[in-house]
């Protein structure tokens, strides 16, 4: 992995947009991040790592609350933007921390997205030019994960290595050692073993303790159905509970299996003696069936005697009854002709007395339709009066009744009238020949009403269009004025928009005027506002530029204090350094200046003498006061020129000035706005008034054609309605209207057609009972019988003859199953003096099946004890069986728990997690020991330890480290806590190393082609200094670039490409790159 690119803003320190470029940096390899301790150099380190995991590198005593920059406003976003390179691509990663805007109660939430890169989109700096592969915080840290191959852990202890850490790791305790390292190397999966054969180490102790369970269950559940006595039954049920092994169970089934065979026995001896009973009770069932039978016997003898009596006591009815039913079946044959012959005479009274309901109809005589058909002798004459006559012939008194019943308004002719007969006398024949006459001249004149009514509907169809046209022709009329009304509306509405479109068109024009000015009174307000901010800022300026005369004044006198200070303290210490030496020298020693061992003249100290340090610290505030003096001078004149700048482009304008031009020329410009806005809105206006009168006017066009339309159609209907007026004049007949004269005629029309329709009825009725007499007298001549009247007395319904022939029937055949049954043989040996006791019978029959009950009830219940004993023992054996099984499966599961959780198998002692952990440190130790041999020239060695943790019996640790000093006078092996701090430093730093060296083998052997190291260089002596950097310049091998982060000066000769952290004066800082 290689990081490219870092760009971050308002983070840590940081407030405003910072870049790095780590290609250029990592150019000759190494690179130095310096600046003053707290200006932001790990600040840095952790953008990285929150770039790329969402959190900082400091752990668990950093938070992400630090990278959001005190230094800039809330509304102020804050982000940190990375390109890093990977085997599989170039990658881009932007990420911004949670905040709180202005105005927000509820922080804003972290946001992330990443990228891939192509090297020309890089090179070009078109970043936005990418695949988007995540777009939400979560997503992209699973992501981002999956690409490098490390978690945060892990990158943190190979990559970016934070300040503090080496000391950290070289100091922890075996226990912290090892939980850091399972962390790093997740070695989460050994402990999962190990959980999971402990896990289902103990499943299987509980299947076996389930097992053991079962049997003793099974053994209890055994006895119980053995029907074991009480106490012995809980006697061998808690010896099964208390069993460990299978083998000490064996007694258990062995008890058992002998209470089995014991109710074996009893069973077989319960069913000898039901078999017994059965035998008993199948005698004495067999007696009461004969006693039963016999009685039984002697009943129905008794009964079929009392039934042979009453038979031959109701033979002489039975013969009268059978005489009948030969009567009855002769009339039977005849009865329906004579029904017929009488219904018919009855149907044709019915229709006679039909007929003469109904009067004559309206103008159809025939004499009085012959003298209404003959009416018979025995009935009442229904001829009419000479009165009702004439009022028939000549209809009724009002002159439109006589025009009905002709097309042209007349009387139809009609036939002489013939004189009716005069009652009583009465010839069928000749009623025969009248009811022919009158039918057919009743249905000559039903023809000519039906000619009339279809001539009369024509006309009424006339008429009814008539009242249509008439009231169509209303409608068209007021239709007509309103058409002209809305007319008359429509032009002057269009005289009014006319109008109102020319004032407006007008004023349309003056607002264009007006607006054309705009873009010019647009230059004309941002010319002023520039110079009315140019103002303003050259009136702040001059304002700064006086206090920084003021300031500029004050570092000038404390700078030449501080020069004139420094040159006295300097020069007391001069004055001193005689006086100094002296107290230096040792009798027999040499001198440091002239080497003599003889110390004749010492001098003496002088009072207002100076030490080296008092110079030195003189010597660096006259040099931070002349630094203050420079950068003061540096300011007067960059607020100087800025003046100058300004000025040189607004000459004397002053704030007041250019507001004023600055509000005038904004108020021209929303005037001319204003007149833009009112022409577009008029512009609008006109063209709504356009539409408007182009629609009125094509309204009016439209109801001039509807008003022409409408009078041409209103000419031709009024030609309709003088026609249909002169067609319908000459045929009302007196009537008011072909409506009334139509349904006058239908009333009669009707009246006529019943009239007919009854007079047929009797005709066909009178025809039909004629037929019916001359049936029945040819059958009367061939039957015993003289009229229908007594074939009618003897005849019997189907249903009451049959009822009569099933009751003979019934006692014939009654008759002769008593005679056959007496002549049985059963029946007929019996005397009637038999009389078996059948209570005594009875009594034996119940004590012997008592007896069979209760035998089979033993042998039942003795049966079932030994099925369901038999059973139970059988589960018992197979609970035993599985009890052994679940043994021999759960063996080897708890032997291996036991040895990947250190038990009593362990020969070590060491968990499976701790073992994996131990291997890992060993490896770490090995190649840490490569670079630490290097840098103390051999001296040092780190060596494994194994500590275990206090209390337990478990090697859980075994992480320990300690020194061997290979010193002159032979090895020592010394606690990692007595190394001074320069060598707790180059041992740290090497243990670090090594383990980043591990985890990327470890990891695929991830090429990291970017390490950063941010560690305290300052506390190493020179010799271990130049160890160190020869391990670093080595580590850049293979084009690997290695950032340290240190504020030791010495370093700064000692790495060419730099970054420089420079703080502000507001406590913010910035970088400069040095490449």
């Amino acid at each position: 992995m290689q990081l490219r690119r870092l760009e971050l803003q308002a983070i840590g320190p940081f407030s405003g947009t910072e870049l790095i470029d780590f290609d250029a940096l990592g150019q000759s390899g190494l690179f130095l991040l310096e600046g003053p301790t707290g200006s932001g150099k790990s600040t840095i380190i952790d953008a990285i790592v929150f770039a790329l995991y969402g959190s900082v590198a400091g752990g668990a005593e950093s938070t992400n609350e630090r990278l959001r920059s005190h230094h800039v406003g809330n509304n102020v976003e804050s982000y940190v933007d990375l390109v890093f390179s990977l085997e599989s691509g170039t990658y881009r990663v932007r990420r911004t921390p949670q905040f709180l805007k202005e105005g927000n109660k509820t922080p804003t939430a972290a946001t992330a997205k990443l990228w891939r890169l192509s090297e020309t989109a890089l090179d070009l700096n078109e970043l936005e030019s990418a695949q988007v592969l995540a777009t939400r915080a979560r997503e992209t840290g699973i992501e981002i994960t999956r690409l490098i191959g490390l978690n945060r852990d892990q990158f943190v202890q190979t990559m970016v290595l934070p300040q503090g850490k080496f000391a950290d790791f070289l100091r922890l305790d075996s226990a912290s050692r090892t939980a850091l390292l399972s962390k790093i190397f997740d070695m989460s999966s050994f402990g999962q073993i190990a959980d999971w054969l402990r896990e289902n180490a103990r499943e299987s102790q509980k299947r076996v303790a389930q097992a053991q369970q079962g049997f003793a269950r099974a053994a209890s559940n055994t006895a119980t159905a053995l029907g074991v006595e009480t106490t012995a039954r809980q006697e061998l049920s808690e010896t099964a509970t208390g069993v460990v092994l299978p083998e000490e169970a064996k007694t258990v089934l062995a008890e058992l299996e002998t209470y089995t065979k014991s109710a074996q026995e009893t069973a077989d001896a319960t069913a000898q003696a039901a078999t017994q009973a059965e035998q008993v009770a199948a005698a004495a069932t067999a007696k009461q069936r004969e006693a039963e039978t016999l009685a039984e016997l002697l009943g129905r003898r008794e009964k079929l005697l009392t039934r042979k009596a009453e038979f031959a006591a109701a033979s002489p009815r039975m013969a009268k009854l059978s005489e009948q039913i030969t009567q009855a079946r002769k009339a039977n044959r005849l009865a329906t002709a004579a029904r017929a012959a009488r219904t018919w005479q009855e149907n044709l009274e019915t229709a006679q007395q039909e007929f003469r309901k109904h009067k004559l109809p309206t103008g159809f005589d025939l004499a009085t339709a012959l003298a209404q058909t003959d009416t018979a002798p025995t009935q009442t004459s229904t001829a009419p009066t000479q009165t009702d006559t004439a009022a028939v012939a000549t209809g009724p008194e009002n002159p439109a009744t006589a025009a009905l019943t002709s097309t042209n308004g007349t009387a139809p002719s009609a036939a002489a009238p013939t004189p009716a007969p005069t009652p009583p006398f009465y010839d069928p024949e000749q009623a025969l020949a009248h009811r022919a006459q009158a039918l057919a001249a009743g249905e000559k004149r039903l023809r000519e009403l039906d000619e009339l009514s279809g001539h009369l509907r024509e006309l009424a169809a006339t008429e009814a269009s008539l009242h249509d046209s008439v009231a169509a022709q209303k409608r068209d009329e007021e239709s007509l004025q309103a058409l002209q009304t809305r007319a008359a509306a429509l032009a002057a509405k269009a005289q009014q928009h006319e109008t109102e479109l020319a004032a407006t068109t007008e004023e349309k024009h003056a607002q264009e005027t007006a607006a054309s000015a705009e873009p010019e009174l647009a230059t004309r307000v941002d010319k002023a506002m520039r110079e009315h901010k140019l103002a303003t800022e050259t009136a702040e300026l001059t304002k700064l530029l006086q206090n920084q005369e003021a300031q500029l004044a004050d570092c000038v006198q404390a700078s030449a204090a501080a020069d004139k200070h420094s040159q006295e303290v300097s020069q007391r210490w001069r004055d001193s350094i005689a006086g100094e030496l002296a107290t230096q020298l040792v009798v027999g020693e040499p001198c440091q200046v002239c080497g003599s061992v003889e110390h004749p003249h010492p001098a003496s100290p002088s009072p207002q003498g100076a030490t080296r340090a008092e110079a030195d610290a003189a010597a660096q505030v006259a040099t931070q006061a002349r630094a203050e003096l420079a950068k003061a001078e540096a300011a007067q004149q960059n607020t100087r020129a800025r003046i100058t700048e300004k000025q040189a482009e607004i000459g004397e304008l002053t704030p007041a000035t250019a507001a004023a031009t600055l509000q005038a020329a904004k108020e021209a410009l929303a005037t001319a706005r204003q007149a833009r806005q009112t022409a577009q809105t008029l512009a609008t206006k006109i063209t709504t008034l356009q539409a408007n009168i182009a629609d009125l006017q094509t309204e009016t066009q439209s109801l001039a054609a509807q008003s022409s339309q409408l009078q041409g159609a209103m000419a031709n209907r009024e030609l309709s309605i003088t026609a249909a007026r002169q067609k319908i004049g000459g045929q009302l007949a007196g009537y008011e209207s072909i409506h009334a004269r139509q349904e006058a005629t239908t009333q009669v029309r009707n009246s006529q057609k019943t009239w007919n329709q009854a007079l047929q009825t009797v005709a066909d009725t009178a025809h039909t009972a004629q037929q019916r007499e001359a049936e029945l007298a040819a059958e009367l001549a061939a039957s015993p019988f003289a009229s229908g009247t007594e074939v009618l007395e003897h005849a019997l319904e189907e249903t009451e003859l049959a009822k009569l022939e099933t009751e003979l029937e019934n006692y014939r055949v009654e008759t002769s199953e008593v005679t056959k049954a007496l002549a049985s043989p059963e029946i007929a040996q019996l005397a009637g003096q038999e009389a078996p006791d059948l209570a005594e019978i009875r009594q034996a029959t119940q004590t012997a099946e008592a007896a069979l009950r209760q035998a089979r009830a033993q042998a039942t219940s003795a049966a079932n004890t030994h099925k369901q004993g038999s059973a139970e023992y059988a589960r018992t054996q197979a609970q035993y069986d599985a009890w052994l099984s679940a043994r021999e499966d759960a063996a080897p599961m708890l032997r291996l728990a036991g040895i990947a959780n250190a038990g009593t198998e362990s020969l070590t002692r060491i968990p499976l997690e701790t073992y994996a952990v131990q291997r890992r440190f060993e490896q770490i130790v090995a190649v840490a020991n490569e670079r630490l041999l290097n840098i103390s020239l051999g001296r040092y060695e780190l060596v494994r330890t194994d500590e275990k943790e206090r209390g337990t019996h478990q090697v859980k640790t075994g992480l320990g480290l300690e020194v061997i000093d290979h010193s002159a006078t032979g090895d020592v092996v010394r606690s990692t806590r007595t190394l001074s701090g320069g060598e707790t430093f180059y041992v740290s730093i090497s243990l670090a190393l090594g383990l980043a060296d591990v985890v990327r083998a470890e990891n695929g052997g991830i090429h990291l082609d970017t390490l950063l190291i941010d560690e305290g260089f300052g506390s190493l002596s020179e010799d271990a200094l130049d160890q160190v950097m020869a391990v670093l310049n080595n580590l850049t091998d293979g084009g690997r670039a290695v950032g340290v982060v240190s504020h030791v000066s010495e370093m700064r000769s000692m790495i060419q490409n730099r970054l420089t952290v420079l703080p502000r004066e507001d406590g913010s800082s910035t970088l400069k790159v040095y490449a």
